[in-house]
């Protein structure tokens, strides 16, 4: 019986009777593994599932087990020759070796938050009350009554009396102002006569004239007092205000209305001649308050997505401190959240822990350092 074998090219080899086959195994030419088919046939096998090679393949296998172990230990012991040349290697951080973590100090902590709070002054807390400010005026003007012809009597204030409001500078003194000509004072000689014996003796004796009064200063100018109509408030009206109730009826910016029979109060946000704008009091709390509200979220997603991408915000980032974990590592968004959470709740004796203890309470709490960005030089 003859075979034919494929090798790991696809090439076909043979035809091989028993003893040929017998001896690419002992050479190592054939494996276990091999295809293998009957010279007759066109099935496909391998070689181990011959019966006739089954101690040639053992032996193979022994054979190529010792081969293996012996370069295995030959490939350790060149590792381990390697290995007594080699340097230790230093074990990396997140700084340079030569330094080490040095904790922020209380002022670069102050400046930074003090940093981030103009930043988010500008870019979103002036904004943001701006765009509700402009809500809560057009939200009055589409509110108030502009239907009504005139204003009814009887909410029409005493018109507002000017009250004078105290200059805080001095009067300067007037200049170019003329005074009436002075006499120029005279002397006045007197004559005394001290008779003699032999003749008479004249002495003439001259006198000043008596000093003048002092001038008096001239008038200054008269500047008229800065005057100001004071807000008068209508506390006692029947119904709502409407676009009438304008600065001719005695309203201005900032007046309230009561509307005793509604329960409801309103305040003037524009005292525009027949174009007043009042808003509910109510309304102008719960506008705001919405609006601090949102702010304060705003601030939270501030501090938690740059402390917990970039470990710093914009102003620790000026002032050169970030934070780590307690081990040096990196901070993920809920230690950042939770870090900024507690700072905003607890940051009012952060500057006393941090001169005492060297850390914030929101550090201890959220298991965060503040360090420098360049460490300290180690000795």
């Amino acid at each position: 019986m003859e075979f034919i074998i494929k090798d790991i090219e696809g090439n076909e080899h043979g035809p091989a009777d028993q003893d040929t086959l017998k001896k690419w195994i002992d050479e190592d030419r054939v494996t276990g593994d091999t295809p293998i088919r009957n010279s007759l046939l066109g099935k496909w096998k391998t070689v181990a599932e011959l019966d006739f090679v089954e101690e040639n393949l053992s032996q193979q296998v022994k054979r190529l087990e010792e081969t293996t172990s012996q370069s295995q230990k030959a490939l350790d012991s060149v590792s381990s020759i390697k290995s007594i040349f080699k340097k230790a290697k230093k074990e990396k951080t997140s700084f340079a070796y030569q330094h080490a973590p040095e904790a922020a100090n209380t002022s670069s902590r102050i400046w930074a938050f003090v940093f981030d709070l103009v930043f988010l002054a500008v870019v979103l807390f002036l904004p943001l009350f701006a765009i509700a400010s402009y809500y809560a005026y057009s939200d009055a003007g589409v509110n108030t009554d502009n239907s009504v012809s005139a204003l009814s009597q009887q909410y029409v204030l005493a018109p507002p009396e000017e009250k004078e409001v105290s200059v805080p500078d001095a009067v300067p003194a007037a200049k170019n102002v003329s005074a009436p000509p002075v006499a120029v004072p005279h002397k006045v000689k007197t004559v005394v006569v001290t008779p003699t014996a032999d003749k008479k003796q004249i002495a003439v004796v001259e006198e000043a004239a008596p000093a003048l009064a002092a001038e008096k200063p001239a008038s200054a100018e008269i500047v008229k007092p800065v005057k100001k109509k004071p807000v008068l408030d209508n506390l006692t009206a029947e119904s709502p205000p409407c676009t009438r109730a304008c600065e001719s009826a005695g309203y201005i910016q900032g007046a309230l209305w009561v509307d005793i029979k509604g329960g409801k109060t309103y305040i003037c946000l524009d005292g525009t001649e027949n174009e007043a704008r009042w808003i509910q009091t109510v309304t102008l709390k719960k506008i705001y308050t919405v609006t601090a509200v949102i702010a304060l979220c705003l601030v939270m997603i501030y501090y938690g997505v740059t402390l917990g991408y970039f470990a710093q915000t914009f102003g620790m980032w000026f002032w050169g401190i970030f934070i780590t974990k307690n081990d040096i590592s990196e901070v993920y968004l809920y230690r950042a959240f939770l870090f900024a959470v507690l700072m905003m709740l607890l940051g009012i004796v952060a500057p006393l822990f941090v001169y005492i203890f060297g850390r914030a309470p929101h550090d201890l709490l959220s298991g965060v350092r503040v360090i420098n960005v360049v460490g300290k030089t180690q000795i």
